[in-house]
C-alpha cells in the first residue's frame, strides 16, 4: 500500500480488501448472508453479501471514498463476474481495454480471456454498486445455473452476441430489461431470510435475458459473416483516432469494403445503437475521464472530445449524464445520499 496527499494506492484488491476487513465489523444478517461495516480515515463502506446457489457471491456495496482510492487487478481466465452501477462512478482502466468511467446504469462483465488493470474511486463520489461473482467459467456458472441445455444456448450467443462475447467492456448500454431485473435487486426490502432466494431468481433472470437478447434469429439475421463483424469491430476505433472529423458512412463503406447498409445494421446490432450515438458516447465518456484526471477547462475538453466550441458540449453532457460538465468534475454526480459519515 502506498499513500500520498492526494491518492491511496493498493497493489491489487486482496490488499484493500483485508485492511477494510481489518478496520470494519461483520455482522450475520441469515443463515447464509452478512453485512459489513468500516468507517475508516480513507472511506465509509458498507456491504451485504449473500452466497447463492452454494458457489455464486452476491456483493451490494455502498461507499463514500474521504480520498482518491486506486487497486490493481488481475482477473484469471475463470473468474466470471457481472456487475452493475446503481449510483455514483469510479474510473476503469484495463490493459486490453479502452479505459472509462463506469456511471450509473452502467453494467461490466469480466472479459471471456481474463484482464488485468486498475480502478480508481474518486474522492467525495459516493458509490453504489451490485455484483454477481463466481471463479468459475462462463459455461460452468450458466451449466449450474439452467443446467446443460442453458450452457448451450450461453454458448450459442456467446458466438454472435455482443452481450457475452465481451469485446466491449464495459457495456454502457444494457437491455431496458436487464437494467430492471439489476434495480429490483439493489434495491431489496425483502425480509433478510427470504432474500438469497429472491437474489437467485434475479441473477437467473438477469442471465437468461442476455442470453434472450443475443440469440441468432434466423428472421433477424444481419447475415453477416465473421470477417465482417471483425471489420466493422473497428468501426469506434476509426472514428476515435479522428475525433474532430469522423468519416462519414460512405467513407467507413468504401475503408472496409461493406455495402454501406450492411455496414449500419450491422454495427447496430453488434453494439445494440447507431454508428454515430456510439461515437458521441465515447467522446462523453473520454470527455468524462478528463473531466476527472485533469485540470484542462471545458472549453479545452470540448475540443478534446471533438466538438466544436463548449455550447453543444455542455448541452450533449448534461443529457448524458445528467449534470453540467462543472458539476460532473466539483460535485461528482447528483447522488441521493447513502447513510454514510
Amino acid at each position: 500500500m502506498a499513500e500520498s496527499s492526494d491518492v491511496l494506492s493498493f497493489c491489487n484488491y486482496d490488499e484493500f480488501s483485508g485492511l477494510i476487513a481489518r478496520l470494519g465489523k461483520a455482522t450475520a444478517i441469515s443463515e447464509d448472508g452478512f453485512a459489513f461495516h468500516c468507517d475508516a480515515p480513507f472511506a465509509a463502506i458498507r456491504y451485504e453479501t449473500y452466497r447463492l446457489f452454494g458457489f455464486i457471491d452476491l456483493e451490494l456495496r455502498e461507499m463514500q471514498p474521504r480520498t482518491n482510492i486506486d487497486f490493481h487487478y488481475e482477473l484469471g481466465s475463470n473468474y466470471f463476474e457481472i456487475g452493475y452501477v446503481a449510483e455514483g462512478s469510479f474510473h476503469l482502466m484495463t490493459e486490453k481495454y479502452s479505459d472509462c468511467v463506469i456511471c450509473p446504469a452502467h453494467l461490466y462483465i469480466t472479459p471471456r480471456s481474463g484482464s488485468q488493470g486498475k480502478i480508481t474511486y474518486y474522492k467525495n463520489r459516493p458509490l453504489r454498486t451490485l455484483s454477481f461473482s463466481a471463479h468459475r467459467t462462463d459455461a460452468e456458472v450458466t451449466s449450474e445455473v439452467f443446467g446443460e441445455s442453458g450452457g448451450r444456448l450461453w454458448a450459442e450467443a456467446a458466438m454472435t452476441g455482443k452481450w457475452v462475447e465481451r469485446d466491449l467492456y464495459p457495456l454502457t448500454t444494457p437491455p431496458p430489461d436487464v437494467i430492471t431485473s439489476l434495480l429490483h435487486a439493489a434495491n431489496c426490502n425483502y425480509p433478510y431470510r427470504t432474500r438469497r432466494l429472491f437474489f437467485e431468481n434475479i441473477f437467473r433472470e438477469v442471465l437468461l435475458r442476455l442470453i434472450a437478447h443475443d440469440l441468432p434469429d434466423s428472421e433477424t439475421s444481419s447475415g453477416m459473416d465473421r470477417f465482417e463483424v471483425e471489420r466493422i469491430k473497428s468501426v469506434p476505433g476509426m472514428l476515435m483516432a479522428h475525433i474532430s472529423h469522423p468519416p462519414s458512412i460512405a467513407e467507413l463503406s468504401r475503408e472496409l469494403s461493406i455495402n454501406a447498409t450492411k455496414l449500419q445494421c450491422g454495427f447496430k446490432k453488434i453494439f445494440g445503437k447507431s454508428i454515430y450515438a456510439c461515437h458521441r458516447d465515447a467522446c462523453l465518456e473520454r470527455a468524462a475521464r478528463m473531466l476527472l484526471d485533469t485540470d484542462k477547462s471545458v472549453f479545452e475538453i470540448a475540443l478534446d472530445a471533438g466538438y466544436s466550441g463548449s455550447g453543444n458540449f455542455c448541452n450533449a453532457f448534461k443529457k448524458r449524464y445528467g449534470v453540467s460538465p462543472s458539476q460532473y468534475r466539483l460535485k461528482g454526480l447528483s447522488l441521493h445520499t447513502l447513510g454514510l459519515s
